[in-house]
C-alpha cells in the first residue's frame, strides 16, 4: 500500500514584524551542519488537529524557527511557517520501528542543512506517522538556533499547549548574551579558565571517538527507556 503525505507549512499565531532578525554568533555558525532529533511513539492516535493548533500558539514565542536564514548570518523572522507532515503507513506497527534504519529514515521529518543554510527550508521541521498500533511524532531542529536543552524545553512546552496549559515565555532577548567583541583570542580563552571552563585534552577527544564514531555508523544512538517510575518523577 502506498503511503499518503500531507504536508502544511503553519505559522506562528501572532504575525511578526518582517523587519526583525535573529543574529548568528561566531560559534552559531559551526553548528550549520547539525540536526537536533527527536522521536516520540505513541500507541494511542493523535489529535492532529490541536496539535496544530498549539503548534501556532508554541511558534508564537520562538519567531525565529518560522523565519528562514538570510546570507548565512542571520534569520529574518518572516513567519513563512514550520512544515508540519502527516503520514498514513498502516502496514506498519510499532515494533518495526526499533532498530530498523530504513523504517526510521521514512519517519524523518526531512530537514536538510545545506537548504537551510541557503535560506529555502524552514529551521523546524515536524512530522507525524500514523501507524498500525499507534502513531510516531518525528521533531527535527537546526542546532544553530537550538541547543539540546531549548529543544526538548520547546517540546515541552508545546505539550501544554496542547493540553490548554499556560507555558513560561522563553528568554531570546540576544542582547543579553555577553559579546567580547573588544577582547583578543587570547583574552577570551583567559576568562573562559578564570570562569572555570577547561580545556579539551586529547584524552577527552580519544575517549570520544568510540561513542561517535558507532553512532556515526548505526545513524542513531542507543534506546533510552524511562520507566512509568522514572516519568512519574
Amino acid at each position: 500500500m502506498k503511503a499518503t503525505t500531507r504536508t502544511e507549512y503553519i505559522q506562528a499565531e501572532e504575525h511578526l514584524q518582517t523587519d526583525k532578525v535573529w543574529k548568528f554568533a561566531g560559534i552559531d555558525k559551526f553548528l550549520f551542519n547539525m540536526i537536533i532529533k527527536g522521536t516520540w511513539i505513541f500507541t494511542i492516535p493523535l489529535d492532529v488537529d490541536a496539535m496544530k493548533s498549539a503548534l501556532k500558539k508554541l511558534l508564537s514565542y520562538y519567531p525565529h524557527l518560522t523565519g528562514r536564514i538570510k546570507n548565512k548570518d542571520r534569520i529574518c523572522l518572516t513567519n513563512e511557517g514550520v512544515p508540519f507532515m502527516v503520514e498514513e503507513k498502516p502496514e506498519l506497527s510499532i515494533k518495526d520501528l526499533h532498530n530498523n534504519k530504513d523504517v526510521m529514515k521514512d519517519i524523518s521529518a526531512g530537514l536538510t542543512p545545506a537548504r537551510i543554510k541557503q535560506g529555502r527550508d524552514a529551521l523546524l521541521g515536524i512530522k507525524i506517522t500514523k501507524v498500525k498500533d499507534g502513531s510516531v511524532v518525528r521533531i527535527e531542529g537546526s542546532h544553530v538556533c537550538l541547543d539540546g536543552d531549548s529543544f526538548y524545553t520547546m517540546v515541552y512546552n508545546w505539550g501544554r499547549l496542547c493540553q490548554n496549559q499556560d507555558i513560561e515565555d522563553p528568554v531570546l532577548d540576544q542582547s543579553l548574551l555577553p559579546v567580547p567583541g573588544e577582547l583578543s583570542k587570547e583574552q577570551c580563552i583567559q576568562a573562559a579558565i578564570q570562569r572555570g571552563w577547561k580545556k579539551i585534552s586529547i584524552l577527552s577527544v580519544i575517549t570520544l571517538l568510540p561513542p561517535l564514531l558507532s553512532g556515526a555508523y548505526k545513524e542513531r544512538t542507543s534506546s533510552f527507556y524511562f520507566s512509568p517510575a522514572a516519568l512519574g518523577e
